[in-house]
């Protein structure tokens, strides 16, 4: 019993083995067929999608459509030989584009079959063949675009170009219109422009056409025959313009020849050259206008040029006459009145400036302004003395009148360096002003300085010379003053700080004189109370006051009473005297 448990034991274990490895089995087989129906859908997932693309972009290249590109090439093609070629290349360039579109529709119309997508193989070589055919229909398609725009370009191109030559036309004619034509009445010029007017419209006729070699040609026509069109507008608008401006000048000349004509000093040759000169010049103008409608320019220009030369100068001449008397008509009276009202003042003014000459007669700058300043209006009044009415009649109105202008430049002039020398005049006046009140200020310092000297009789005849001498000297620096005033005031400039030391000086020592010499009559009637008790005393103190008192040493002699003031003050201390 114990073996068959045993076996049974053992046959059940060997089941369970089994079954375990039948289900290990059937799971991995499982999990290969998933694995391999994921790989399966991934694939086929991914085909058609790229299926989907592919019918995606060949839709929007099949929807491309150059039917309307070709019929305008036609129709421009109808009347033109040229373009024929164009039409049939682009025509076989459009079938054979069609054609390839309908070469890629049969293999992606597969592809549109589910059961396509699980033949990878096939899947691979159709893809591959479709991407081929797409991109030769994408390379075509660029080509054709490039084709359009081309075309396109051109046609803008050739757009801007015609609509630049009829701006400039369209100018041109205005300018002609405006200009020119009214007065230019010339065969060449009307024939030139008409002719310009054709080429326009074949221009824009052969852009539109697309005929390039006849729009080449037309451009060349334009670019080598308009420059001579131009150029001959532009000499007769410039030549026309000289002859217009020569009128309007001799019509000045007549202006101008009419307002001096009854003048005294417009003498009767002048009148008749004038004449003369206009008579000539009017027939000239006719034969400029002759020229100017023959386009014989060279000679016109050559005519003018000679007239101008001949005119102009003359016009100046006759206006800056007109103006000169106009401006005399105007400005002659007050002008009058202002030069008497100047002269006379000026003499007045002059006269006031010979005082100067005793107070600086050695000022030889300031005499030598005053000489020339003098010589300058003499000078003028004999200027003045030209305007009076026989000058008026002898000269002409231009030159009376740069006699007057000159007369007021030089009055001008001459009342600048008037301003000057009174400006020079003043300030030496300040300076000799400055110069006395400094002197008289230290003369006053040192005169006050004597009267205290003298007032306190003091002696010292060093302290004496030094005031003296200042005194001297600041008086001496007056009365040399009117001699040569700069000279003494420099010099006064160069001794002035040492004088106000001088002074200084001079009253410190005064001041300590005076001091000292109180202290000493002081001090003598202090010793007067005791000559009678000692004759030492009484012969130090006559000593004292007859040696060194009565010769202004003060100093010395207050020392001396001081030493015989200590003396006696030893001598009472020993003999127990009290002094008083």
């Amino acid at each position: 019993m114990n073996i068959i448990r045993t076996a049974l034991k053992s046959l059940n274990l060997n089941t369970q083995s089994i079954l375990i490895i039948v289900l290990a089995v059937i799971t991995t087989l499982v999990v290969v067929m998933y694995a391999i129906y994921f790989v399966i859908f991934i694939r086929v997932r991914r085909s058609v999608n790229k299926n989907y693309k592919f019918r995606e972009k060949y839709n929007v290249l099949s929807a491309k459509n150059y039917n309307l590109t070709i019929q305008r090439l036609a129709k421009l093609a109808n009347d033109q030989t040229g373009l024929k070629h164009v039409v049939q290349y682009v025509n076989k360039f459009n079938n054979y584009y069609r054609e390839q579109i309908n070469s890629v529709y049969e293999p992606i119309n597969e592809l549109c079959n589910f059961d396509y997508h699980f033949d990878f193989n096939y899947v691979k070589q159709t893809t591959k063949q479709i991407n081929l055919y797409l991109n030769k229909i994408e390379m075509l398609d660029g080509s054709f675009t490039q084709i359009k725009g081309d075309i396109s370009g051109y046609k803008n191109h050739s757009s801007e170009l015609i609509v630049s030559f009829k701006e400039l036309f369209d100018n041109l004619i205005k300018f002609l219109e405006k200009y020119i034509l009214p007065t230019f009445d010339n065969e060449e010029l009307l024939r030139m422009v008409n002719s310009f007017s054709d080429c326009l419209f074949h221009l824009e006729e052969s852009a539109t056409k697309l005929l390039n070699n006849r729009l080449i040609a037309i451009i060349e026509h334009w670019l080598k025959n308009l420059p001579a069109l131009i150029k001959m507008a532009k000499t007769y608008f410039v030549l026309n313009k000289w002859r217009v401006r020569l009128k309007y000048f001799i019509e000045d000349i007549y202006y101008s020849f009419g307002i001096l004509v009854q003048d005294p000093n417009f003498t009767e040759e002048k009148k008749q050259k004038i004449n003369t000169i206009i008579k000539y010049t009017n027939k000239d103008l006719e034969t400029v206008h002759r020229l100017l409608m023959q386009r014989n320019f060279k000679q016109t220009q050559m005519l003018l040029a000679d007239k101008f030369n001949l005119i102009v100068p003359l016009k100046n001449e006759l206006e800056l006459e007109t103006k000169s008397k106009n401006t005399i008509a105007v400005i002659y009276q007050a002008f009058k009145y202002w030069i008497d009202h100047y002269l006379k003042n000026f003499e007045q003014l002059k006269n006031k400036l010979t005082i100067f000459n005793t107070n600086f007669e050695k000022d030889h700058m300031l005499l030598e302004q005053i000489r020339k300043l003098s010589y300058r209006s003499d000078q003028l009044k004999l200027m003045i003395n030209e305007i009076n009415e026989e000058n008026q009649k002898k000269l002409s109105h231009k030159d009376y009148l740069f006699l007057i202008s000159n007369i007021a430049s030089n009055a001008t002039n001459l009342n600048d360096s008037l301003e000057i020398l009174v400006k020079t005049i003043l300030d030496n006046i300040a300076v000799y002003e400055n110069f006395l009140f400094n002197t008289n200020n230290l003369k006053l310092q040192f005169v006050m300085l004597k009267n205290y000297y003298q007032a306190n009789e003091l002696k010292n005849d060093k302290l004496y010379k030094l005031i003296s001498d200042n005194i001297n000297q600041l008086v001496e620096l007056e009365q040399n003053l009117n001699k040569n005033y700069k000279e003494n005031i420099i010099k006064f400039d160069q001794l002035h700080s040492n004088m106000e030391k001088s002074f200084l000086e001079a009253l410190k020592t005064s001041i300590k004189q005076v001091a000292l010499k109180e202290l000493c009559e002081h001090t003598f009637m202090f010793l007067h109370k005791y000559i009678y008790e000692s004759v030492e005393i009484k012969n130090f103190v006559f000593d004292f006051r007859k040696r060194l008192f009565d010769n202004g040493l003060y100093e010395e002699c207050l020392t001396n009473q001081i030493i015989l003031l200590n003396k006696m003050k030893q001598a009472a201390r020993q003999n127990q005297i009290v002094l008083s």
